[in-house]
């Protein structure tokens, strides 16, 4: 077993919540002998618990995510970590040193250029100037600013900002690296980049990496071991690809099935009727992974006459609402009570993560008549034994299998 990097025990943070403010000195006592002598009712204070009890240990060289919604105590916990803050009870623990990076251009002077700026902030995270000297070259290219490096930072976009603070705090190699969510600032090469790098970090140095981020699909890639954090209580920790799952299923209700008894309830209207909407997997059990055949089945009533042919179109969307697919049937005769819809989708072809499901029925000009909007959604994990297997990570729409393979020749 490896030795940990950080342990919390009993971590709780409150914070006090009122009315009371603080004017002048003359102020503060004339208010501190109104309470004395009781001239005064007392203002009433909330105590707000953002951490409650939370117990944690993360080892050596793991790369870890807390997830949770917002207000969970993900922030708070990771500012407690980086010693921001101190917890109001709770133990921590920790070996080596520590570089966070908690918000964009935190310990950036907006006055001072991007070369002051990475010595300013390397200096904070704990170098000195022979060690920024020696990894300035490799921070400015990392950030992909160097015709800016010279540049007040006053004038950089949010995005240059956040690839020049994470390229300093993942040069600083520190023992352990918090980063919060501000991966989210950068485009989608430079959040592949930073996970390439958060790779090589772990692996090549044994150094710890604590995350927090709404996109599960890159924590499953990344991550070892999940915390979930809720109204500030550790609701539970394991295993990316199941936490994750665990998570989603719950936080945005993922139904896998509908059934309607009631015509008046189903989706559509007074021409057509979605009776019911299933997704499922051949492998007939709860979890869909991507690495499966994936079958989306359908009934939809007729309820009222249509004078022309049907064709149903299909649209699937990822997570970003990127549309992946958009398919239409044959027309078909609309005298049919009923229309079964089977759609299979092949496997290794979409990257873990959400799909939604859209589905509408057009006459044959193509007139809309129904739309069912979305009618489902559904989350890919990724197998279980795929988890910890070293490959980079891949951030294309889709992701099919194919063979790509390179062989040394002889000429």
């Amino acid at each position: 077993m490896c030795a940990y990097a950080i342990q919390g025990s009993g971590v709780s943070k409150s914070y006090q919540l009122g009315t009371q403010k603080s004017y002048s000195v003359k102020r503060d006592l004339q208010i501190l002998a109104d309470r004395f002598l009781k001239n005064k009712k007392e203002e009433k204070v909330h105590e707000f618990w953002a951490l409650r009890d939370v117990d944690f240990t993360i080892e050596q060289g793991e790369v870890v995510a807390f997830i949770g919604n917002n207000g969970a105590g993900k922030s708070t916990l990771l500012k407690i970590l980086s010693n921001v803050i101190a917890p109001t009870t709770g133990i921590i623990e920790g070996k080596g040193s520590i570089a966070s990076l908690l918000e964009v251009g935190t310990g950036f002077h907006p006055e001072l250029t991007g070369r002051e700026n990475v010595y300013l902030n390397g200096h904070l995270l704990g170098m000195n100037k022979a060690a920024i000297d020696k990894q300035f070259d490799a921070i400015v290219d990392f950030a992909g600013i160097d015709t800016f490096i010279d540049t007040p930072v006053k004038k950089y976009s949010s995005g240059m900002y956040v690839r020049l603070a994470f390229a300093i705090a993942a040069h600083v190699d520190p023992d352990i690296l918090i980063i919060d969510e501000v991966l989210a600032v950068g485009d989608t090469a430079f959040q592949q980049k930073c996970m390439e790098r958060i790779k090589k970090i772990t692996s090549e140095s044994g150094r710890t990496v604590i995350l927090v981020s709404h996109n599960m699909t890159v924590i499953e890639q990344l991550c070892k071991t999940v915390f979930w954090l809720e109204r500030g209580k550790l609701i539970e920790s394991g295993n990316a690809p199941d936490i994750v799952s665990k998570y989603l299923s719950i936080s945005h209700d993922i139904v896998t099935h509908k059934i309607f008894t009631n015509e008046s309830e189903a989706p559509g209207n007074t021409y057509l009727r979605l009776m019911q909407i299933a997704v499922k997997t051949t492998q007939s059990q709860e979890k869909l992974f991507n690495n499966q055949p994936i079958a989306i089945q359908g009934s939809v009533k007729r309820i009222s006459v249509i004078q022309q042919e049907l064709r149903f179109r299909f649209i699937l969307l990822d997570a970003k609402w990127n549309c992946l697919i958009d398919r239409y049937t044959a027309l078909v005769t609309p005298q049919a009570q009923h229309f079964d819809i089977q759609i299979e989708l092949p496997p290794n072809l979409f990257h873990p993560g959400f799909y939604y499901v859209y589905i509408s029925a057009l006459t044959a000009d193509a007139t809309l008549i129904t739309d069912f909007e979305r009618v489902i959604e559904y989350y890919l994990s990724i197998p279980e034994k795929e988890v910890n297997i070293a490959n980079p990570v891949t951030w294309g729409l889709i992701n099919p299998l194919f063979s790509f393979d390179i062989k040394p020749s002889v000429r």
